[in-house]
C-alpha cells in the first residue's frame, strides 16, 4: 500500500510499504525534518446501484435501494442520473491535482465560456488583419480548372487530354 507524509514545510512524500508495516513518520530527505503520516483513504470504489435488490419487499425487480428508484439500464442513463444527484467520480491523480490547485489558491470551476461572436469582435476592434497567403488556396473544380487552363494556354485542346486508366490515378 502507498502511505503520504508530509514534514513541516509541507513537502509531500509517497512511499510504499506492506499493509500494517508503514511508520507513523519517516525523514524528510529535502529538509531533515521528520515527516508525520498523512491520512490517505485507499483508493476503493463500492458502487452498489446495480446491485440486486436485496430483500423480496422491493417494488420492482429491477430495484436499487441505494437510488431509491430502478437501475439505470444503459450507461449514458446512469451519467445523466449521476449529474442530476451531483455525483462526480473522479480519479486519485486527479483528486491530488485538484488538492495542489487549490493549496495555490486557485478556483476550481472551469473557465466562463466565451460569449458568440467574442474573437470576432476582438479581431475588429484591434484591426488585426489574417495573412491570407498561409492558408492553402481551395481545390478547383473541374470547370474552374478548364477556364484557367484555356486562359493560360489558348492553344490546348480537351481532345488531346489522356484519360488516366484507374491502377495509374495517383492517390
Amino acid at each position: 500500500m502507498r502511505f503520504g507524509y508530509a514534514c513541516a514545510e509541507g513537502h509531500e512524500i509517497e512511499w510504499a510499504f506492506p499493509a500494517g508495516k508503514a511508520p507513523a513518520a519517516v525523514s524528510c530527505s529535502d529538509h531533515g525534518e521528520h515527516a508525520a503520516r498523512v491520512f490517505e483513504a485507499p483508493y476503493f470504489v463500492e458502487d452498489r446501484r446495480r446491485m440486486a435488490a436485496p430483500t423480496s419487499n422491493a417494488p420492482r425487480p429491477d430495484w436499487s435501494w441505494a437510488l431509491g428508484g430502478p437501475r439505470p439500464q444503459s450507461r449514458a442513463e446512469m451519467r445523466t442520473l449521476e449529474k442530476s444527484m451531483g455525483i462526480e467520480f473522479v480519479t486519485p491523480s486527479e483528486a491530488r491535482a485538484d488538492a495542489v490547485r487549490l493549496r495555490e489558491g486557485k478556483d476550481l470551476s472551469p473557465p466562463p465560456k466565451l460569449e458568440k461572436g467574442y474573437l470576432a469582435r476582438e479581431v475588429a476592434k484591434r484591426g488585426l488583419r489574417f495573412d491570407r497567403s498561409l492558408t492553402p488556396p481551395r481545390p478547383l473544380t473541374r470547370e474552374e480548372s478548364e477556364r484557367k487552363l484555356k486562359a493560360e494556354r489558348p492553344d490546348w485542346n480537351p481532345a488531346e487530354a489522356k484519360v488516366a486508366s484507374p491502377e495509374k490515378v495517383p492517390g
